[in-house]
């Protein structure tokens, strides 16, 4: 299923990538969207790293101006 996924497919779909990939692939949903929702990938990874995913993107991803 995943291999049926293609990279243009993510990209009309969503923002995928680094933390600068999705902070900048954001930016073309500015005034559009009321809301977002950053979810890492959780199929077959590990919880520990499913964890300390949602932890970085809680952090880099914060508000600007919203204290750490």
């Amino acid at each position: 299923m995943f291999d049926a996924v293609t990279d243009d497919m993510i990209d009309v779909m969503g923002v995928a990538g680094t933390s600068e990939d999705v902070r900048s692939g954001l930016r073309r949903y500015e005034g559009v969207l009321d809301h977002i929702v950053l979810y890492p990938p959780s199929v077959g990874v590990a919880t520990e790293r499913v964890q300390d995913n949602l932890k970085r993107l809680m952090t880099v991803h914060r508000p600007l101006g919203a204290s750490a």
